[in-house]
């Protein structure tokens, strides 16, 4: 799996890439083992006098699920930061959503093959 980074109003270093990959990456491999998955991170400076940042996180699924996290901050390390705890948490309701409604079809077709006899 790999994680692409752009920025947008200023450069992105080594060090913005490493911090990102290393904050943003676990999180993805933690919940989906190694799942074909597309991931592309937008760092942006929204404000050049105020230097508001936002770390933009879009994940494509398998089944074309998307999860998208949008964080903002008033520094670039934390905005990182805050997406991969969102990112972390999001990822979670998904597998649990996803789990949850597994069990409800084998649910369904218990009750429905109950009364049958084979």
């Amino acid at each position: 799996m790999d994680l692409r980074v752009d920025t947008q109003g200023f450069k992105l270093t080594d060090a913005i890439r490493d911090y990102a990959l290393e904050k943003i990456l676990p999180r993805i491999e933690k919940h989906l083992h190694g799942d074909d998955t597309a991931a592309h991170a937008w760092l942006r400076d929204l404000s050049a006098h105020t230097h508001v940042y936002s770390c933009e996180v879009v994940l494509s699924l398998r089944g074309r699920r998307r999860i998208h996290v949008d964080e903002r901050a008033t520094e670039l390390y934390k905005a990182i930061d805050k997406a991969a705890d969102h990112l972390d948490e999001a990822l979670g309701r998904d597998i649990k959503k996803k789990r949850t409604l597994a069990r409800h079809r084998g649910r369904t077709v218990k009750e429905k093959t109950r009364n049958q006899i084979f």
